[in-house]
């Protein structure tokens, strides 16, 4: 069937009405207009006028404990270390903007339209949220000129997940409006993959809102949930009721402010990794990690020891010491990383991990065949042990039989056994 046959089908069944028939010519925003329920004003631009929500936080103003304008004077140094980038080791965060949107879908696609985008950025002693709204589809050109000539006068951008998301669809949304971006892509401090290495150990989930309960304390109390925020907007365009998108800027604008108080937190913990700001041993021993990777080798080991002292949950404690001990061995520290792997073998709990540490260290460092036997033995002894205490795979005497070769920890063993009394042999 040819699409104009379809269309003449549609039209006689009544399911699409051709022309103004319907309409009641009453104008979309009459009746509760945003400009009536958000208190904002109205900006023009050469492309028609766009609508602009503003906040200012004063100098002393703070969120989730955490003050604002401490924000302003973070060390480059420490954000591209939180960050794993040196191209941001010069990072001015007072000629930057803390940037967020709200969308009507996750894709990237063109039928994905940004439709409220936050700014955080310092002016003068104050913290001040805008945020620009598209008020009907149409205004989306003049959205974009108002943004644009916003983002232009800053030399950074720092955003939640803004490389894979935020910032690809908002420069999908200028090309489809026949703009060119400028948007300060070039130095983009992406909070999610720093907030991960550093608190990922101690949280369920990384998202912002939990980061925000689980780091900064901060409790949103009749927030409107994320994945509903595309069917209220949606609701917004169909009625012209803009009560339905009030909490929706709400929303936004705490995702600003949370942004602004994690980065500080994260800055904080990079800048004085032993101090009191990591407090929970789990955050240490993320933090650790994350400075051996850096190459601050003598901070990493004290995080180390620090979070082992701190009375972790046994498999932080056990994740610690073995990174610990293979720090110790990687920079020639060997009595240290003996000592860590003797206490794991002594400590209760199913790892072998420090067995095997312990017999390549007695044999291929002391040539002691005999101690590097034993501790392989009792390696065995502990599979065995972890076998029994599984759960029962089978009724009767044939339930949990012990490790077998399908085990590869039991393999590994077997043939370390095997290989160490073949060398005894020969050396007897």
């Amino acid at each position: 069937m040819q699409l104009k046959d379809k269309l003449s089908e549609l039209v006689q069944s009544g399911l699409v009405k051709v022309g103004p028939a319907g309409l009641n010519g009453a104008p979309r925003h009459a009746a509760h207009g945003v400009e009536s329920v958000v208190s904002g004003r109205v900006v023009n631009t050469a492309r028609g006028p766009a609508f602009v929500v503003e906040h200012r936080h004063p100098a002393g103003a703070d969120h989730g404990g955490v003050r604002l304008t401490a924000a302003r004077s973070l060390e480059g140094r420490h954000l591209g270390a939180m960050a794993l980038d040196d191209g941001l080791s010069s990072l001015d965060l007072s000629r930057a903007v803390f940037l967020d949107t709200e969308t009507t879908g996750l894709g990237l696609g063109t039928g994905t339209y940004v439709f409220l985008v936050g700014c955080g950025f310092f002016e003068g002693d104050d913290f001040i949220t805008r945020q620009y709204f598209l008020r009907d589809l149409d205004e989306e050109p003049a959205f974009l000129a108002a943004l644009q000539a916003d983002l232009e006068r800053f030399e950074a951008v720092v955003t939640f997940n803004g490389k894979a998301f935020d910032l690809p669809l908002l420069e999908n949304r200028f090309v489809l409006a026949r703009r060119r971006p400028r948007l300060p892509a070039d130095r983009h401090l992406d909070l999610r993959h720093a907030a991960a290495r550093l608190w990922r150990e101690r949280l369920a989930s990384c998202s912002l809102s939990s980061l925000e309960a689980g780091v900064l304390g901060f409790a949103r109390y009749g927030d409107v949930p994320g994945e509903l925020i595309p069917l209220l907007y949606f609701d917004y365009l169909r009625s012209g009721d803009a009560r339905i998108v009030e909490p929706v800027f709400v929303h936004n604008r705490h995702d600003i402010l949370s942004l602004t108080a994690l980065t500080v937190k994260a800055a904080a913990l990079v800048a004085d990794p032993l101090g009191d700001v990591a407090s929970d041993p789990a955050d240490r021993f993320s933090l650790a990690r994350l400075l051996e990777r850096l190459g601050r080798l003598e901070d990493s080991l004290a995080c180390y020891e620090l979070a082992m002292a701190a009375c972790p949950p046994p498999l932080t404690r056990e994740r610690a010491a073995r990174h610990l001990a293979r720090l110790y061995k990687r920079i020639g520290r060997l009595e240290q990383a003996v000592g860590i792997w003797q206490r794991l073998v002594a400590e209760p709990g199913w790892t072998i991990h420090p067995y095997v540490e312990l017999a390549k260290y007695y044999e291929h460092r002391v040539r002691d065949y005999d101690r590097a036997i034993a501790v392989v033995r009792a390696a065995l002894g502990r599979l065995a042990a972890r076998a029994s205490a599984a759960p029962a795979r089978a009724p009767g005497p044939l339930r949990n039989p012990g490790p077998t070769a399908d085990d590869p920890e039991y393999r590994e063993l077997r043939r370390r056994l095997d290989r160490l009394e073949a060398k005894k042999g020969r050396r007897a």
